[in-house]
């Protein structure tokens, strides 16, 4: 198998290869999650959102640890999606869906906090998703993002971008956020705004 088709599951995994990516990256992204939930304050019985929710694993930890009332997670590959269902399966209250971070499924102010979790780093336009998010998060509900890499020039693939801490700050400020605070350690970052 070559490395270039393996990474280039990254972005909208697909196939067995995907499948075999998306429960890699479940496995591996567990201590990385974990440090960045330790930043925030998840309202009980909220209503959540992963956005880029990949096989589950933070929609699964977002409905059992931390007990949110309903999860939504949404991912732009079916991979992603398939997989995501079958882990959530034996769970109630959470629904997973087909979608993409650009023209969400969902009702304006309906989410109490979104996570996006290693997946800003393919939005298309990173401006507007921001935004996009900002319009489905009901007042002074909270956007939490975790990335594993946070140096430019670090990109894996074609139409990756690793944003630094500073420069997710100022797009947050930017579109509208308040509260924003970032956390780093090593190249992780976590970065917390609220609407």
């Amino acid at each position: 198998m070559s490395s270039d088709k393996y990474i280039s599951n990254a972005r909208k995994p697909k196939g067995s290869l995907g499948k075999k990516f998306i429960r890699h990256m479940n496995e591996h992204h567990k201590e990385l999650i974990d440090w960045g939930f330790e930043h925030i304050k998840v309202p009980r019985k909220a209503e959540a959102l992963d956005v880029g929710c990949g096989g589950g694993y933070t929609v699964r930890l977002l409905r059992k640890k931390y007990k949110c009332k309903k999860v939504y997670g949404v991912d732009y590959s079916k991979t992603s999606v398939k997989m995501a269902k079958k882990a959530t399966r034996f769970l109630r209250n959470v629904k997973i869906k087909h979608g993409n971070v650009s023209s969400l499924p969902f009702r304006n102010k309906k989410f109490d906090l979104v996570t996006a979790v290693e997946t800003i780093y393919y939005w298309p336009d990173i401006e507007k998703d921001f935004l996009e998010i900002y319009r489905i998060l009901k007042k002074n509900g909270q956007f939490l993002i975790i990335c594993e890499d946070c140096i430019p020039g670090n990109e894996v693939m074609k139409d990756m971008k690793i944003y630094t801490q500073n420069e997710i700050h100022k797009l947050l400020i930017h579109t509208g956020y308040k509260e924003v605070q970032t956390f780093r350690t090593n190249n992780w970052v976590c970065a917390i705004a609220k609407k």
